[in-house]
């Protein structure tokens, strides 16, 4: 096993541990992870990730999205977790990672360069160590507040991006390829930006109005809106509302 598939075997399944349950399926180098019979992909007209609508994402990727499930957990009105996760049909790609969290030190390791040996990996990862990797560009979003950079075949990414806002929270998204190891291919960095373009103006308003959730099965054909079936396509799912810290009255 060679050093990218250890790195994100490894940092998958210690990073991603929110999303376990959507079945995460790591690339294989000459078959496709996705079957053919009995699959149902997302109409373009359903929104993804209660984002972008999946004709936005495939015009973007150019791939048709096979599935996706995402969940936004508020455990109080200062931690905000949101995980996203694209899975797409045939074609370069394999899926589409998003995550959105304060920044304590627990960013996608799969944002960082690839290395030889797993005990040399640190245990927590900031946006400064993305910002400053080897292949770390800046990225500006006009009219958007805070700061961002692009990243290019990272340990898990063919094209990434990390954006921090002004409240420190970071938002990362990475497109996997199915293929391993270095591409050296610009078109993966532009796909990146192009995402930025549609998540990062947009995820606050989600993250912040409380816990919800979202799922697309394909082997029924229907889209899940807070773990009910949704009566029509293209709805953002209705969150509830965000715990608000109680004071405990100790002195």
């Amino acid at each position: 096993m060679g050093p990218y598939r250890v790195i994100r075997f490894l940092m998958t399944l210690g990073l991603v541990s929110s999303l376990t349950a959507c079945s995460l399926l790591l690339p294989d180098e000459e078959a496709s992870s996705h079957p053919t019979l009995d699959s149902t992909s997302v109409p373009s007209e359903a929104t993804v990730c209660g984002i972008v609508s999946a004709s936005r994402l495939t015009e973007i990727l150019n791939q048709e999205i096979h599935s996706y499930y995402y969940m936004n957990s508020a455990s109080s009105s200062d931690y905000i977790a949101y995980d996203c996760e694209i899975r797409l049909d045939a074609g370069q790609y394999e899926q589409v990672r998003v995550r959105y969290g304060p920044e304590r030190g627990d960013l996608d390791g799969l944002l960082m360069p690839p290395v030889e040996k797993t005990d040399s990996l640190p245990n927590s990862f900031f946006y400064e160590d993305v910002a400053t990797s080897d292949s770390a560009r800046p990225m500006v979003l006009d009219g958007v507040e805070g700061e961002g950079v692009t990243v290019q075949d990272t340990s898990g990414y063919a094209g990434a991006f990390a954006w921090r806002y002004p409240d420190g929270s970071v938002l990362s998204v990475g497109i996997m390829a199915k293929k391993l190891g270095s591409r050296d291919e610009p078109a993966d960095v532009e796909h990146a930006i192009e995402l930025a373009q549609e998540f990062v103006p947009t995820v606050l308003a989600l993250v912040t109005a409380g816990d919800s959730s979202s799922s697309w099965d394909d082997s029924t054909g229907t889209q899940y809106i807070n773990g009910t079936p949704a009566a029509e396509l293209n709805t953002t799912p209705t969150a509830t509302p965000t715990p608000v810290p109680t004071d405990t009255g100790t002195p």
